[in-house]
């Protein structure tokens, strides 16, 4: 990556190597693709890490807003891979559009 690559992929660069983790980009299917497997990582176990996930966000869940589709992903993918941990990034469309990540994080967590 170079200098003038966005935050959210500074913070993939950083927090990929926690392997054992799942990795969520909510966002659009271009992010995640840009910034997938950027940085190696190694592990002896988990490989959790080497799977991109996305919300892929299109028009539509961008002028409607994109929490209902979060939460279902997170519920599909925990229930699916039972992670040691979620990390859930964040794209700028996200900011744009003031989806709050942090209350669809919480209702996911006292679900699970």
């Amino acid at each position: 990556m170079n200098q003038r690559a966005c935050v959210f992929c500074g913070s993939r660069v950083v927090l990929y190597p926690i392997a054992d983790a799942l990795h969520l980009v909510h966002g659009p299917i271009g992010c995640a693709v840009y910034t997938w497997d950027i940085r190696g990582a190694l592990s002896s176990g988990p490989e959790l890490h080497r799977l991109s996930f996305s919300t892929d966000l299109q028009e539509r869940d961008v002028i409607f807003g994109g929490e209902e589709k979060l939460y279902r992903a997170l519920i599909e993918l925990i229930d699916r891979h039972s992670p040691k941990g979620v990390l859930v990034y964040s794209t700028c469309i996200v900011g744009i559009i003031g989806d709050d990540l942090e209350a669809v994080c919480r209702r996911v967590e006292a679900e699970k």
